[in-house]
């Protein structure tokens, strides 16, 4: 769950759509993908008040957006990982929570969980959110 295990360059090719040379600094994701087929196919999602993870990559693409408005979250095994633009909460059912900025420190050296606590704060209850709501999918069906 740090970087070099979830950081890896994506492509996306698309000429009648994405100008060559395009490049996005946003971080994205899989659950990308699922808005942006969406938006491609003309099905407007936000009508079935989803709780989709992902965000619509062809704003990116456009230069309309160069920040995600809501965090990617990363749950394996006994590890979890919350990415908020600028910031990254790693932690595992173990330890204390650790707070990175990783466009400053992208090799995750420096905790900042100390000097950033309304940060790690707001990370935190951001993933038990997003953590309670997909157990409460499995259990039931109800986000």
């Amino acid at each position: 769950m740090y970087e070099g295990g979830i950081r890896v360059p994506g492509i996306a090719v698309w000429p009648e759509k994405i100008n060559s040379g395009t490049r996005v600094e946003v971080p994205c994701y899989t659950s990308d993908y699922f808005p942006t087929i969406a938006h491609v196919l003309g099905i407007d999602i936000m009508q079935y008040n989803p709780p989709y993870d992902g965000d619509n990559l062809m704003h990116y693409w456009k230069g309309e957006k160069n920040k995600r408005q809501q965090p990617m979250m990363f749950q394996f095994e006994n590890q979890y990982a919350v990415i908020d633009n600028d910031f990254k909460l790693y932690g595992t059912v173990e330890a204390l929570p650790q707070l990175y900025n990783i466009v400053e420190d992208n090799a995750e050296a420096h905790d900042l969980s100390s000097q950033q606590q309304s940060t790690l704060s707001n990370l935190i209850s951001r993933y038990n959110t997003w953590s309670q709501s997909l157990q409460n999918s499995a259990l039931a069906g109800v986000y």
